[in-house]
């Protein structure tokens, strides 16, 4: 019962999500295209319920192909420090959080949900995975666009506070 009713306010909120913010995306789509050539959508796979991988959407805040470039570090934080990537419109809508509305399909397909523990990229919960026992854990409920550690100001940028952010995420569980 708990799955059917959280499921049903997730699919309510993101219908109410997608249906207000739905008539801004052509404009949206149409500057980061001027801005900055290459798709409009940044695509990154994700590590979902039972380990099953999808694609997540947002829309892109860097320039093109600065994605495809970052490596696997232990401290997350120094991948992050390259700001030019960023280009001055992504930098707004990063703040606005606009760039996330678009992960509102991953919540209509069942993908995600509003809260559940925080959706990891793909290589890094293999890192994850690989250095905290029992990490995958996370993965017996669909993940959330935020989770209960960063609704608590936890950020995890290095695997130490990914190891206590895990702690949250089985709270939540």
């Amino acid at each position: 019962l708990y799955s059917l009713l959280k499921r049903l306010v997730d699919v309510g909120l993101a219908l109410f999500v997608l249906v207000v913010t739905i008539i801004f995306w052509p404009l949206i789509i149409l500057i980061v295209k001027m801005i900055s050539p290459g798709s409009a959508f940044f695509l990154r796979e994700r590590v979902g319920l039972g380990e099953k991988r999808f694609l997540l959407y947002k829309f892109r805040t860097m320039h093109d192909g600065h994605e495809e470039k970052t490596q696997i570090k232990e401290n997350f934080a120094e991948e992050r420090g390259d700001k030019k990537r960023v280009f001055s419109f992504g930098k707004l809508m990063r703040k606005m959080r606009v760039d996330e509305w678009p992960q509102v399909i991953n919540v209509l397909r069942g993908e995600l949900s509003f809260v559940g523990p925080r959706v990891d990229f793909a290589d890094y919960y293999e890192l994850l995975k690989n250095k905290i026992p029992y990490y995958q854990i996370r993965t017996i409920i669909v993940p959330g666009l935020s989770g209960w550690a960063q609704l608590h100001d936890k950020v995890g940028n290095s695997v130490e506070t990914a190891r206590e952010n895990l702690g949250y995420d089985i709270f939540y569980i």
